[in-house]
């Protein structure tokens, strides 16, 4: 079987798209659909109910943000094996996330009381390769598990499942906790793509905020593409998620990005930041290519109680 390796990539060409000879973003986003297994790791320092929310919602969405490798919306359901007060948790956020008309269905069940359960092995496998043969089965699985599920995976056990979800349509995701790739070895390569999750500091009106990084879209990333950050603003209806453009997980830095590529000035834009020249240039060298149309739609209102940004292009 033809792997592809994701830990190690040249600055212009990700394996996974210049094996598949992908030059375009066009290209990358066509053979995605194909995908029978990723992975999703979450650090400690991210909210696992939220970051497994904010990564359904965007299979789910109808409205896809061009910036996602996904193509169209895909009806998502999560297998949840834990207690039934952390499956509670993960069904009460789901529920409370407002979701756009057109959104294909989102479903959780719960399906085990071990937090431990392995699909990968015995009885749970046998189960998990009848769900993903059904067709009254969503075309997306999430899956969390344990770290050790997947670090102590037979690499054949992992590609066979691969094979069973392509050949029958489906996309399974498994969601665990991880700091990196290094962390699952081997295991890294067989997966068609690790999703890595970062916190990030969340702008004004939001409460939490972490990145959705798909590693195999890399030779997009400088671009704005295949690297997402996710926000949630707390409402009293629920929660609302808003998808974007990865630029830095740092707040301050975000706006100077966004001040700069809306056509101003580093000197105003660094008195309103109440930094110095060279501060403002410091910041920008480290981060993505200016990219007008990936600024906030209204600069004044992204950033309204923390920076005064009024009389600049907004």
């Amino acid at each position: 079987m033809r792997t592809k390796k994701v830990t190690k990539a040249a600055p212009n060409a990700h394996p996974a798209s210049t094996e598949a000879g992908c030059a375009t973003w066009a290209e990358h986003r066509k053979i995605r659909a194909s995908h029978g297994v990723l992975a999703h790791l979450i650090p400690s320092s991210v909210s696992a109910a939220h970051a497994v929310a904010g990564l359904a919602g965007l299979i789910c969405r109808a409205k896809q943000p061009s910036c996602s490798p996904f193509t169209s919306p895909s009806p998502t359901t999560i297998l949840f094996s834990g207690s039934v007060e952390r499956c509670h948790l993960y069904s009460q956020i789901l529920h409370a996330v407002s979701r756009p008309d057109g959104d294909d269905a989102l479903t959780i069940k719960h399906v085990h009381i071990d937090a431990r359960l392995d699909w990968l092995r015995g009885e749970p496998r046998a189960r998990l390769e009848d769900l993903v043969r059904s067709p009254k089965m969503s075309a997306t699985l999430l899956l969390p598990v344990t770290s050790e599920v997947l670090q102590t995976a037979a690499l054949e056990d992992i590609a066979g499942l691969r094979d069973l979800a392509l050949a029958h349509g489906k996309l399974i995701v498994f969601v665990t906790r991880a700091s990196s790739i290094d962390e699952f070895g081997p295991v890294a390569s067989i997966v068609d793509d690790c999703i890595l999750s970062e916190p990030c500091e969340p702008d004004p009106r939001y409460d939490l905020a972490w990145t959705i990084e798909f590693s195999a879209a890399k030779a997009f990333h400088a671009d704005g593409r295949g690297k997402l950050m996710v926000q949630v603003a707390t409402k009293p209806e629920g929660y609302r998620l808003a998808y974007s453009r990865f630029v830095s997980r740092v707040r301050d830095d975000r706006a100077i990005w966004a001040a700069i590529a809306k056509g101003n000035d580093r000197s105003p834009v660094a008195n309103a930041m109440k930094m110095s020249l060279d501060e403002i240039d410091q910041r920008l060298i480290k981060l993505r290519p200016l990219r007008p149309p990936h600024a906030p739609k209204d600069l004044v209102t992204c950033y309204a109680g923390l920076f005064d940004f009024t009389g600049l292009k907004r």
